[in-house]
C-alpha cells in the first residue's frame, strides 16, 4: 500500500522578545507629553458635552410630557371640581412641583440643570396663569348657581304671594349687581341673567295670582302688565294657565258636591237601615223620623216612612211572592235593561203597597247596597254563575221546557243561597268558599234537596193549569201592557 509521508514542524519557538521602553525623546521631548495631555482634555470635554447634550435632549422630552399630562390633569380637575373648594389650584401647584422635583433629582450635568431650572420656571408660571384662569371660571360657575338658588327662591316667593313681587326682584337685582362689583360674574353674562330672572320672576309671580284668582290673573294678562318682561309665547301659556285653573275649580267644585250628595245620602241609607229595623220591632216613632236627616219629601224621606207606618199599622204586611222575586230579578239584572233598581228607596214603595213586608224588604235592601260595593259586586258574580251552572239540575225551564215545579225550588235554592252567603259574611269567611267545589261549604251538595220529583212536577202543573184562569196578578208599576202580557205567559 502507499506510504504517506509526515511532516515536521520546524519553527522554534523564539520565547520573550526583548526591547527597549520607548523615552521622551521617541515623542519629542516634553513638548510631545504636554500635547498628549491636551488632546487627553480635549476628549474629556467632548465626553462632557456629548453627556450634556443628551441629558437636555432627554430633559426635554420629559419636561415636555410634564406639561402636557399636567395641563390635561388640570383640565379633567376644573370640569369635575366643585364650584365651592377654594383648593383646587393650590392642590395642583404642589403636585407638578412634586412632579417636577422628581423628574429632575437625578441630573448629573451642569447644562441639564440649568435647562431644567428654566423651563421648571417657564411651566410654573405658565401653571400659575392657567390655574388662576381656572379659578375665575370656578368662581364664576359658583356665582352663577349661586344665583339660580337665589332667583328659585324668588320665584318660589312670589308665586306664594304674588303682591310681593317688587320685593323679591329688587331684592334679586342687588344680589346680582353685587357679583358684578367684586368681579364674579362678568357684566354681559350679569346682563344676560337679568333679562331671563326678571321673566322667570314675572311668569311665577302671574302663575301665583292664577292660583289664587284666576280672574284678576286674566285681567293683569289683558292689560299688557307684564308684556315688557316676557314673551308673547311665555303670555298665551299663561292664558291656558288661567282656563285650566278654571276648569279644574269647577271640576273639584263638581267633585266635592258629588262627593257631599254621596256622603249625604250614606247617611240617610243608615238612617233608613235603622229605621227599617226599630219598626220591625214595633219601636219607631214618628218623633223619631222628623228628627232624622232624612229630606221632607221624594225618594226615601221622611214623607215615605209616615207612609210606611201608615200602611203597617192599618194592615199586616204580607209579601207577594212574584214580587219579591220579580224586585229581585230587577235587582240583579244588567246594567242595560231598563227595568234595573237603581235606588233602594223604589223597594220601599212595594211595602207601603203591601206587596213586601218589613222583614223582605231589609232583605232586599240589603241585597242591592251589597251590590253596590266592589267586593260586592265580586261576591255576586261568583254567585251569579254559581246559580247559573246548577239551574239546569233543578228546572227543566232550563232547557226551554215549562216547569212550574222546578222554578219555584229553583227560586227556594236561590234564597238559600243568598241566605247561606249572609251567614258567611257575619262569620267572617269568604263568600266565594261557597261556591267552590273544594270546599266542604259547598252550596251545590244541597242541589238534590231542591230537585222536584217526576210526581211533584206533574201536581205543579195541574195546579197551575186549575188556578190560570181564576188568579190574575196586577200589573206592576211602570209595567207596560207588553211586559205584563209576557209575564203572565211566562208563569212569572
Amino acid at each position: 500500500m502507499p506510504k504517506i509521508q509526515t511532516y515536521e514542524r520546524r519553527v522554534e519557538n523564539p520565547g520573550v522578545v526583548q526591547g527597549r521602553r520607548m523615552t521622551a525623546e521617541d515623542v519629542g521631548g516634553g513638548e510631545g507629553l504636554a500635547m498628549l495631555g491636551r488632546g487627553l482634555a480635549t476628549a474629556s470635554d467632548a465626553l462632557m458635552q456629548r453627556e450634556a447634550q443628551i441629558e437636555t435632549s432627554d430633559l426635554s422630552a420629559k419636561m415636555a410630557k410634564l406639561q402636557a399630562d399636567k395641563q390635561i390633569e388640570w383640565g379633567d380637575a376644573l370640569r369635575k371640581a366643585d364650584p365651592n373648594d377654594r383648593d383646587l389650584a393650590k392642590r395642583f401647584t404642589a403636585d407638578f412641583d412634586k412632579a417636577a422635583e422628581e423628574l429632575g433629582a437625578n441630573i448629573s450635568t451642569t447644562a441639564g440643570r440649568k435647562f431644567f431650572e428654566e423651563r421648571k420656571s417657564q411651566l410654573g408660571a405658565h401653571f400659575a396663569t392657567t390655574t388662576n384662569a381656572g379659578m375665575v371660571e370656578l368662581a364664576a360657575v359658583k356665582a352663577g348657581q349661586d344665583f339660580q338658588i337665589e332667583l328659585n327662591s324668588y320665584s318660589t316667593s312670589v308665586r306664594a304671594d304674588p303682591t310681593a313681587y317688587e320685593s323679591n326682584l329688587n331684592g334679586l337685582l342687588a344680589g346680582l349687581n353685587a357679583r358684578v362689583k367684586s368681579g364674579a360674574l362678568p357684566r354681559e353674562t350679569a346682563l344676560k341673567l337679568e333679562t331671563a330672572s326678571r321673566a322667570q320672576l314675572a311668569k311665577n309671580t302671574v302663575q301665583g295670582w292664577i292660583e289664587k284668582d284666576p280672574a284678576f290673573a286674566k285681567k293683569q294678562l289683558d292689560s299688557g302688565k307684564w308684556d315688557t318682561q316676557f314673551d308673547a309665547d311665555v303670555k298665551q301659556q299663561m292664558y291656558g294657565q288661567v282656563d285650566a285653573e278654571v276648569r279644574g275649580r269647577e271640576a273639584e267644585a263638581a267633585r266635592m258636591r258629588a262627593e257631599q250628595e254621596r256622603l249625604k245620602k250614606e247617611a240617610q241609607q243608615q238612617t233608613q237601615n235603622q229605621f227599617l229595623d226599630k219598626m220591625q220591632k214595633g219601636t219607631l216613632t214618628w218623633k223619631e223620623v222628623s228628627a232624622s236627616n232624612l229630606d221632607a219629601f221624594g225618594s226615601g224621606s221622611k214623607e215615605q216612612f209616615v207612609q210606611l207606618m201608615k200602611a203597617r199599622a192599618e194592615k199586616p204586611m204580607k209579601t207577594d211572592p212574584r214580587v219579591f222575586r220579580d224586585i229581585l230579578d230587577r235587582i240583579h239584572a244588567p246594567e242595560t235593561n231598563p227595568k234595573r233598581i237603581s235606588d233602594d228607596n223604589e223597594i220601599t214603595s212595594y211595602a207601603i203597597k203591601g206587596l213586601l213586608d218589613v222583614s223582605d224588604l231589609k232583605f232586599l235592601r240589603d241585597e242591592f247596597q251589597g251590590r253596590g260595593t266592589t267586593q260586592g259586586r265580586i261576591e255576586a258574580d261568583a254567585e251569579h254563575a254559581f246559580l247559573e251552572g246548577q239551574k239546569g239540575g233543578i228546572t227543566k225551564s232550563a232547557l226551554g221546557a215549562l216547569d212550574v215545579a222546578g222554578d219555584q225550588k229553583f227560586y227556594e235554592f236561590k234564597l238559600f243561597v243568598m241566605k247561606q252567603r249572609d251567614a258567611q259574611r257575619k262569620a267572617g269567611k269568604p263568600v266565594e268558599d261557597l261556591f267552590n267545589p273544594k270546599k266542604p261549604e259547598y252550596l251545590g251538595n244541597y242541589v238534590r234537596q231542591f230537585t222536584p220529583t217526576l210526581q211533584e212536577r206533574s201536581n205543579k202543573m195541574v195546579e197551575n193549569m186549575g188556578t190560570a184562569k181564576k188568579e190574575v196578578p196586577a200589573r206592576l208599576p211602570g209595567e207596560t201592557p207588553a211586559d205584563f202580557a209576557k209575564r203572565l205567559r211566562s208563569g212569572k
